[in-house]
Protein backbone atom coordinates (compact mmCIF):
# COMPACT_ATOMS: atom_id res chain seq x y z
CA UNK A 1 0.00 0.00 0.00
CA UNK A 2 2.74 2.43 0.95
CA UNK A 3 4.53 1.58 -2.30
CA UNK A 4 1.40 2.40 -4.31
CA UNK A 5 0.98 5.68 -2.42
CA UNK A 6 4.60 6.59 -3.06
CA UNK A 7 4.10 5.85 -6.75
CA UNK A 8 0.95 8.01 -6.87
CA UNK A 9 2.81 10.86 -5.17
CA UNK A 10 5.63 10.59 -7.70
CA UNK A 11 3.19 10.56 -10.63
CA UNK A 12 1.42 13.64 -9.29
CA UNK A 13 4.74 15.46 -8.95
CA UNK A 14 5.50 14.50 -12.55
CA UNK A 15 2.03 15.76 -13.57
CA UNK A 16 1.17 12.38 -15.03
CA UNK A 17 -2.39 12.66 -13.79
CA UNK A 18 -3.92 9.95 -15.95
CA UNK A 19 -1.44 7.37 -14.67
CA UNK A 20 -2.03 8.51 -11.09
CA UNK A 21 -5.80 8.22 -11.53
CA UNK A 22 -5.43 4.76 -13.02
CA UNK A 23 -3.50 3.58 -9.97
CA UNK A 24 -5.80 5.40 -7.56
CA UNK A 25 -8.83 3.71 -9.12
CA UNK A 26 -7.49 0.32 -8.02
CA UNK A 27 -6.53 1.63 -4.60
CA UNK A 28 -10.03 3.05 -4.07
CA UNK A 29 -11.63 -0.25 -5.14
CA UNK A 30 -9.43 -2.07 -2.61
CA UNK A 31 -9.98 0.37 0.29
CA UNK A 32 -13.06 2.47 -0.55
CA UNK A 33 -13.30 4.02 2.91
CA UNK A 34 -9.82 5.55 3.00
CA UNK A 35 -10.39 9.30 2.55
CA UNK A 36 -6.88 10.14 1.36
CA UNK A 37 -7.21 8.16 -1.87
CA UNK A 38 -10.35 10.10 -2.80
CA UNK A 39 -8.57 13.34 -1.90
CA UNK A 40 -5.61 12.51 -4.16
CA UNK A 41 -7.95 11.56 -7.00
CA UNK A 42 -9.71 14.91 -6.54
CA UNK A 43 -6.36 16.68 -6.80
CA UNK A 44 -5.54 14.86 -10.04
CA UNK A 45 -8.93 15.66 -11.58
CA UNK A 46 -8.67 19.32 -10.55
CA UNK A 47 -5.20 19.53 -12.09
CA UNK A 48 -6.69 18.16 -15.33
CA UNK A 49 -9.42 20.81 -15.22
CA UNK A 50 -12.15 18.24 -14.56
CA UNK A 51 -13.99 20.08 -11.80
CA UNK A 52 -17.03 17.80 -11.84
CA UNK A 53 -15.05 14.69 -10.99
CA UNK A 54 -12.81 16.63 -8.62
CA UNK A 55 -15.90 17.69 -6.67
CA UNK A 56 -17.20 14.12 -6.64
CA UNK A 57 -13.94 12.87 -5.13
CA UNK A 58 -13.65 15.67 -2.60
CA UNK A 59 -17.28 15.20 -1.54
CA UNK A 60 -16.56 11.53 -0.86
CA UNK A 61 -13.37 12.39 1.05
CA UNK A 62 -15.36 14.81 3.21
CA UNK A 63 -18.03 12.18 3.86
CA UNK A 64 -15.27 9.98 5.26
CA UNK A 65 -13.32 12.73 7.05
CA UNK A 66 -15.43 15.89 7.37
CA UNK A 67 -12.95 17.84 9.49
CA UNK A 68 -9.80 17.42 7.38
CA UNK A 69 -8.64 20.98 6.65
CA UNK A 70 -6.68 20.06 3.52
CA UNK A 71 -9.75 18.46 1.92
CA UNK A 72 -11.96 21.38 2.93
CA UNK A 73 -9.47 23.74 1.30
CA UNK A 74 -9.31 21.71 -1.90
CA UNK A 75 -13.09 21.34 -2.07
CA UNK A 76 -13.49 25.08 -1.50
CA UNK A 77 -11.10 25.90 -4.31
CA UNK A 78 -13.09 23.68 -6.69
CA UNK A 79 -16.31 25.47 -5.73
CA UNK A 80 -14.57 28.80 -6.26
CA UNK A 81 -13.27 27.78 -9.68
CA UNK A 82 -16.74 26.56 -10.64
CA UNK A 83 -18.22 29.94 -9.68
CA UNK A 84 -20.16 28.64 -6.69
CA UNK A 85 -18.76 31.30 -4.39
CA UNK A 86 -21.14 30.95 -1.45
CA UNK A 87 -20.39 27.22 -1.21
CA UNK A 88 -16.68 28.00 -1.51
CA UNK A 89 -16.83 30.54 1.32
CA UNK A 90 -18.55 28.02 3.58
CA UNK A 91 -15.96 25.30 2.94
CA UNK A 92 -12.97 27.62 3.22
CA UNK A 93 -14.32 29.23 6.37
CA UNK A 94 -14.62 25.78 7.91
CA UNK A 95 -11.08 24.88 6.80
CA UNK A 96 -9.72 27.99 8.52
CA UNK A 97 -11.79 27.25 11.60
CA UNK A 98 -10.66 23.64 11.84
CA UNK A 99 -7.03 24.74 11.60
CA UNK A 100 -6.54 28.45 12.39
CA UNK A 101 -2.82 28.08 11.57
CA UNK A 102 -3.61 26.98 7.99
CA UNK A 103 -2.40 30.10 6.17
CA UNK A 104 -3.38 28.78 2.74
CA UNK A 105 -7.00 28.41 3.87
CA UNK A 106 -7.10 32.04 5.02
CA UNK A 107 -5.64 33.12 1.69
CA UNK A 108 -8.17 31.21 -0.40
CA UNK A 109 -11.01 32.40 1.82
CA UNK A 110 -9.85 35.99 1.41
CA UNK A 111 -9.66 35.63 -2.37
CA UNK A 112 -13.16 34.16 -2.52
CA UNK A 113 -14.60 36.86 -0.29
CA UNK A 114 -13.04 39.51 -2.55
CA UNK A 115 -14.55 37.78 -5.59
CA UNK A 116 -17.87 37.88 -3.72
CA UNK A 117 -17.55 41.65 -3.37
CA UNK A 118 -16.63 41.64 0.31
CA UNK A 119 -13.15 43.24 0.44
CA UNK A 120 -13.31 44.25 4.11
CA UNK A 121 -13.93 40.65 5.18
CA UNK A 122 -11.28 39.51 2.73
CA UNK A 123 -8.75 41.82 4.39
CA UNK A 124 -9.55 40.24 7.74
CA UNK A 125 -8.92 36.77 6.33
CA UNK A 126 -5.61 37.86 4.82
CA UNK A 127 -4.58 39.40 8.15
CA UNK A 128 -5.33 36.12 9.93
CA UNK A 129 -3.31 34.33 7.28
CA UNK A 130 -0.26 36.55 7.75
CA UNK A 131 -0.49 36.00 11.51
CA UNK A 132 -0.69 32.24 10.98
CA UNK A 133 2.32 32.33 8.65
CA UNK A 134 4.36 34.33 11.17
CA UNK A 135 3.32 32.06 14.04
CA UNK A 136 4.39 29.00 12.04
CA UNK A 137 7.83 30.47 11.35
CA UNK A 138 8.37 31.50 14.96
CA UNK A 139 7.16 28.09 16.09
CA UNK A 140 9.72 26.36 13.88
CA UNK A 141 12.47 28.59 15.23
CA UNK A 142 11.36 27.84 18.79
CA UNK A 143 11.86 24.12 18.15
CA UNK A 144 15.08 24.43 16.16
CA UNK A 145 18.64 23.79 17.40
CA UNK A 146 19.33 27.53 16.96
CA UNK A 147 16.55 28.51 19.37
CA UNK A 148 18.89 30.15 21.89
CA UNK A 149 20.15 32.56 19.23
CA UNK A 150 16.69 33.99 18.75
CA UNK A 151 14.64 33.60 21.93
CA UNK A 152 14.89 32.87 25.61
CA UNK A 153 12.63 32.11 28.55
CA UNK A 154 12.24 34.78 31.20
CA UNK A 155 10.31 34.91 34.46
CA UNK A 156 8.04 37.86 35.24
CA UNK A 157 7.70 39.51 38.64
CA UNK A 158 4.61 37.41 39.37
CA UNK A 159 6.51 34.21 38.66
CA UNK A 160 5.11 33.42 35.20
CA UNK A 161 7.43 32.07 32.52
CA UNK A 162 7.23 33.94 29.21
CA UNK A 163 9.04 33.59 25.91
CA UNK A 164 11.14 36.59 24.98
CA UNK A 165 12.26 37.09 21.40
CA UNK A 166 15.68 38.57 20.71
CA UNK A 167 16.10 41.25 18.02
CA UNK A 168 18.02 38.80 15.81
CA UNK A 169 14.87 36.76 15.25
CA UNK A 170 13.32 39.33 12.92
CA UNK A 171 16.12 39.01 10.38
CA UNK A 172 15.58 35.25 10.43
CA UNK A 173 11.81 35.66 10.07
CA UNK A 174 12.26 38.09 7.20
CA UNK A 175 14.56 35.64 5.44
CA UNK A 176 12.02 32.83 5.78
CA UNK A 177 9.19 35.03 4.54
CA UNK A 178 11.22 35.83 1.43
CA UNK A 179 11.66 32.12 0.73
CA UNK A 180 7.89 31.58 0.64
CA UNK A 181 5.76 33.20 -2.07
CA UNK A 182 2.76 33.04 0.25
CA UNK A 183 3.71 36.17 2.20
CA UNK A 184 4.22 38.15 -1.00
CA UNK A 185 0.85 36.82 -2.20
CA UNK A 186 -0.87 37.92 1.00
CA UNK A 187 0.53 41.43 0.67
CA UNK A 188 -0.50 41.65 -2.99
CA UNK A 189 -4.01 40.45 -2.20
CA UNK A 190 -4.31 42.89 0.69
CA UNK A 191 -3.20 45.67 -1.64
CA UNK A 192 -5.94 44.75 -4.10
CA UNK A 193 -8.54 44.91 -1.32
CA UNK A 194 -7.32 48.32 -0.15
CA UNK A 195 -7.48 49.52 -3.75
CA UNK A 196 -11.08 48.33 -4.01
CA UNK A 197 -11.87 50.24 -0.83
CA UNK A 198 -10.27 53.42 -2.19
CA UNK A 199 -7.32 53.46 0.23
CA UNK A 200 -4.61 54.16 -2.35
CA UNK A 201 -1.84 54.84 0.17
CA UNK A 202 -2.31 51.53 1.99
CA UNK A 203 -2.71 49.68 -1.30
CA UNK A 204 0.58 51.11 -2.54
CA UNK A 205 2.33 50.12 0.69
CA UNK A 206 1.07 46.53 0.40
CA UNK A 207 2.06 46.20 -3.27
CA UNK A 208 5.56 47.53 -2.48
CA UNK A 209 5.88 45.10 0.44
CA UNK A 210 4.78 42.27 -1.83
CA UNK A 211 7.47 43.16 -4.38
CA UNK A 212 10.16 43.28 -1.69
CA UNK A 213 9.29 39.75 -0.56
CA UNK A 214 9.08 38.01 -3.93
CA UNK A 215 11.49 35.06 -3.62
CA UNK A 216 14.71 35.46 -5.58
CA UNK A 217 14.41 34.17 -9.11
CA UNK A 218 10.62 34.00 -9.06
CA UNK A 219 8.49 35.90 -11.57
CA UNK A 220 5.43 37.27 -9.75
CA UNK A 221 3.84 40.17 -11.60
CA UNK A 222 0.53 40.92 -9.78
CA UNK A 223 1.93 43.51 -7.30
CA UNK A 224 3.73 45.36 -10.08
CA UNK A 225 0.53 45.36 -12.11
CA UNK A 226 -1.31 46.65 -9.04
CA UNK A 227 1.11 49.56 -8.70
CA UNK A 228 0.76 50.44 -12.38
CA UNK A 229 -3.02 50.43 -12.06
CA UNK A 230 -2.80 52.76 -9.06
CA UNK A 231 -0.69 55.11 -11.15
CA UNK A 232 -3.12 54.87 -14.06
CA UNK A 233 -0.60 53.46 -16.50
Amino acid sequence: MDTDLDTVSALLRQRDYDAALSLLSGMIAETPDWWNNHYLAGFAYRAKGDLRNAKRCYDRALELNPDEASVLLAAGIVEQQAGRLDQAVALLHKAAGVNPQFAEAHNSLGLTLKMRGRPTEALQSYTYGVEALMDAIIGRIAHSPERENYMCDTVTTDGKKVLQMKPAIWKRVRGELKHNILYSTFQNNMGACHADLGDVQQARSCFQESIQFIPDGMDYEPPRIGLRELDGS
